[in-house]
Parts: C-alpha cells; structure tokens; sequence
C-alpha cells in the first residue's frame, strides 16, 4: 500500500476535494460534463437508496451540495455513485475507477483515496502527463512518520472517522517505510527528482495504478480497429461507404469536438502555422464565432522569412482572424532554450526544435491573457502526414503478403498480384497509424502540455477527440495516402478544407514539421547547439534537483 497525500498534502499542485469516504485530486478538462451530470442526477432520482444517502451526506456540515458542480466535484460524485449502486454490498473502487473513465470525454489524470485504496489514473490518449517513483530509505529525510501524520492529520481529520483514520495511518505508514515503497506521483518529473527518486515511470494512456499494481483499460480504440484490420477485408479495395460518406463524418465530428473544447470561453487561441489542420480548425473556430461571442486568436511564430508566417498572414487576412505573430532570431532562440529544456525534460533536439515553437507560441497568448489554446497535434498521426509513411508504404509493396504466399503464384495475374501488394502497403499504413496514435504520448503529447503548462495555458487538441480518432482510423488508407510517392498525403483532410471554402494554397501546402516551417531547426543545429551541450544541461538540471533533497 502507497500513501496518497505525500509532501505538502498536494498531487498537481492542487487541493484535494472530500465526498463521504473519497478524497480525489484532479487535473483535467471534461468535455461531456452535462452529459455526465444529467447522467448522475438521473441515476439518483431513479434509485431511491442511494438518493436518501445523497440526501443524508448533503445535509451533514461536512458536505455542501452544490448544483453547480466543478469537475472535479461531478468525478468524485460519479465515483460515489458507481461505488454505491448497490447498497447491500458495495463495489470496489478499481471497479468504479473503469466506469467512471469509461464515460468520461476528456483530457485528465487523477488520483482517487477511500481511505484503504489509492489510485493514479490517466486519461486513454495519455493528454496530460503523470509519473510516479517510489521512495526508499535515503529519502526519509523528505518522508518522515511524523511529518506524514501531521500532514494526513491536517488535511483529513475532519472527514474520516478519526479512529478508523488512525488505526489505517498506523498501519499504512508502518507499511511504507517498512517497505520502503512510499508512491509519489505528479505531472513533471522534476518534483520526483527533488523527492530523490530515481527510477520514475510515466503511468501510460488509460491505464490505473491501483495499490501498486498496474491496470490495463478494457478498451482502447486504436486496438479495436486493428483487431479488426486483415488484408483481404472487402472494404478496403471495395468501399461500403464513399469519400463524401467519410468526409461529411469526419467534418461533423470536428466540428463538435472544436465545440467542445471552445464551449463556455469568452475566447481562445490557436496555433497556427498556415497548415492545413491548424487552418481546418482555425475556419471551424471561425464559423464558431460568428455564431456566439467568441473570440478567436491566432499565434504563429517563425523566422522573418518563414514560410509558416507567410502562409499564416495570407490565410489570417482571408478568414479576417486576428493574427499575433513573434519574428524569431538566433538571440530570442538563445535566451528561451533553457525554458524548454526545463519545461520537457529531455534531450531531444526533435523536441527542442517542436517544443520551442509550442513555448514562443503559447508564451504570445498568455501575454495577450488568453488560457485556452487549441493545436492540430493528432492529424499527421491519423491522417499520415509523415513523410516516413512513404517508406512504410513502399515496404508494403516489396513484401509478400500471408495471403499471396498461400496461394500457388502461377495462377495470379499481374493485376491480382497488383491488388496484393497494395492492399499490403494499405495494411502497413493502418497499423503503422494505429502504432503513432498509441505512442504520440510520449513522442508529442507530454512535451506540449508540459510547456504550455509552464505557460499556464491550457492545451486542447481536437483532433483526439475519441469519436473522431474512432472514425478516422477507420477510414480507408487510400484517402489518406494514394501512392509510395505521395508528396501530399493527408488527402481526405484536403478535400475537407476545399469543402470549408479554404484556398487551394492552403489545402494543397505541403506538410512541413513545425520546427521545420517556423525556421527554429536551422538555427538550433547551425548556431546555437554547436556552442550549446543540451544534453549536459539537462544531466545539471536534475542532478540540481536531486542535490536539493540532501540539503
């Protein structure tokens, strides 16, 4: 067993909040909140038990009901509720935890107490980060009893039944330091360091750490479609559906996942380099605001002669967006890479290069107090943006298939033969796709968050949104790659903007990785890195933290 509160009485940086037995920390974005509210004051009024227990606990001085719930408050009631179904026997918490998460829409990571149990929890697309380590004895002077008593204490006394409280502290904190396996988790790896830990994990998308054991969720959507996915299925040369059926689809599920995320705010930001996804979203935003109040601003940066400002001024002008841009130099890369480095941790100069535009970009909406901000991150992943597709493609192409290798190859015709091989390189497309979107949580996800939160800005990416990732692994690969030689690619996403009136400039730009378009990559590995050793800076940095700890 792990202890929850740790150093401080905080997970995230944030204050927990208290329902009968539960304590929940939260951090995250729900975007089906009525759904799930109208859910629970459903179940309630339907189950006559449970809601005389609702009616007992929010009358008691120890909680206020309140209608307008905050999320964290919707999250601990749904998993009150999931807990207490039935009232004869309760269910056990893991169990609420996977109900709760599985109606969840959102962006999240959370750690749930009822007093015997802990949990850490992250959403399936991994959009926030979480790590975790354990303690061992030369952290002891971080984790002392003492200290943890006076902290658990503090925070709980109030709630738990005192009694109980202690006769579970004594035997939890007794298992702990016996056992040297005190749990410590949080959103960067930075306050692990300090803590002295040196063996961090990061908690993976969808997955619950429960008392120390790992669970893997029941259900990830890029698994269900390649469970799915043989080389001979019919609709993959002969289409059920047509282009227009995937597109109008496709189109309609951004639009609310845009929506969704845009819901509520006086305005929002986007970055936006004159691409093709950060214009889609950018056109949605657009016809969003004309409808509501919303205001929507555009945030771009780039050397003076880059392509991503040329692009962005040209197509700002066009959609009569307002555009903030920052012209990018060898001394404003100099005095902002640090940040970074801190903010991702890593030395990584693909992520250096990416991560410096995310912070320069982020950095411009927070000065202009804008908190929320939308990306295009999931697009390339879903859509085969990448140019290493096209290798994975032609290798489609030279291998034989299962399929060819069982039948007698004097009786294929060169046309049969043909349709082998591309529904083989289709194949390799899809799983390669579905690998990318398993994985873009540690390739792309945690550094963006991580340096937007440095920012205090909010990141949001419509693009994963569930149901669109759903629909879109599921579209055929030749509407997003049409040949090994394919300089486009992404082909479904440009029909879709010549639909939303976007100019042929724009929906027909090629893709260029951002590091790339704003101009960031040449003058990091031509100027900066020849003088600059970021992977000595990053060994400093933590062992700066580690040093802390001793002091």
């Amino acid at each position: 067993m792990s202890e929850i509160f740790g150093l401080e009485n905080h997970f995230l940086g944030l204050n927990p909040v208290f329902f009968d037995n539960l304590c929940l920390f939260w951090d995250g974005e729900i975007y089906n909140f009525k759904e799930l509210n109208d859910f629970l004051n459903t179940e309630i009024d339907k189950d006559l038990g449970y809601k005389s227990l609702i009616i007992e606990l929010s009358n008691s001085k120890k909680y206020g009901y309140d209608e307008g719930l905050q999320n964290n408050e919707l999250i601990i009631r749904l998993l009150h509720y999931f807990t207490h179904q039935n009232l004869h026997k309760n269910t056990p918490i893991l169990i609420a935890i996977r109900k709760t998460m599985e109606i969840i829409n959102g962006d999240f990571v959370f750690s749930v107490y009822d007093g015997e149990n802990i949990a850490i929890c992250r959403d399936i697309y991994g959009s926030k980060p979480l790590y975790y380590g354990y303690g061992n004895e030369e952290n002891n002077n971080i984790f002392n009893k003492s200290s943890l008593h006076k902290n658990l204490d503090k925070e709980v006394n109030d709630i738990f039944n005192e009694d109980i409280l202690h006769k579970n502290l004594d035997k939890e904190v007794n298992d702990i330091f016996n056992k040297n396996n005190l749990l410590a988790f949080a959103e960067n790896r930075k306050f692990l360091w300090n803590l002295g830990i040196e063996n961090i994990e990061t908690l993976k998308p969808g997955y619950i750490l429960f008392n120390d054991e790992l669970n893997a969720p029941n259900h990830l959507p890029w698994k269900t479609y390649l469970d799915g996915l043989t080389i001979n299925q019919e609709c993959i040369k002969k289409d059920k559906f047509n282009l227009e059926f995937y597109k109008n689809n496709l189109l309609d599920l951004l639009e609310g996942a845009v929506y969704k995320r845009v819901e509520g705010l006086d305005e929002v930001g986007l970055i936006f380099s004159g691409g093709v996804d950060s214009t889609i979203i950018a056109k949605i935003l657009k016809n969003i605001s004309e409808k509501t109040n919303l205001k929507v601003k555009l945030y771009t940066v780039g050397t003076e002669d880059s392509k991503d400002i040329l692009f962005a001024k040209k197509i700002a002008k066009e959609l009569d967006l307002p555009l903030i841009f920052q012209v990018i130099d060898e001394e404003l890369i100099r005095s902002t890479i640090e940040d970074v480095l801190i903010a991702i941790e890593e030395a990584n100069i693909i992520k250096l290069g990416v991560g410096m535009t995310i912070h320069l970009s982020t950095k411009l909406a927070k000065e202009d107090c804008v908190d929320v901000v939308l990306s295009g991150q999931g697009a390339d992943e879903l859509f085969g943006g990448y140019h290493r597709y096209l290798e994975v493609y032609k290798k489609g192409l030279t291998e034989d298939s299962n399929e060819k290798k069982a039948v007698n190859k004097s009786m294929l015709s060169s046309e049969k033969n043909k349709t082998y091989r591309e529904n083989n390189a289709e194949k390799n497309i899809a799983i390669e796709l579905r690998h990318d979107i398993e994985n873009m949580y540690h390739v792309n996800l945690e550094r963006d968050v991580a340096i937007a939160n440095c920012n205090n800005v909010s990141l949001r990416s419509p693009f994963l949104e569930t149901k669109f990732v759903e629909f879109a692994l599921n579209v055929p690969v030749k509407y997003k790659i049409k040949s090994s030689d394919d300089k486009l690619r992404k082909h479904i996403l440009r029909e879709i903007a010549i639909d939303l009136h976007i100019p042929d400039y724009i929906a027909y730009r090629p893709k260029k990785a951002a590091q790339y378009g704003s101009g960031i990559h040449k003058i990091l590995s031509k100027k900066i890195l020849k003088d600059f050793d970021f992977k000595e800076f990053l060994v400093d940095l933590k062992n700066n933290y580690r040093f802390k700890t001793k002091e």
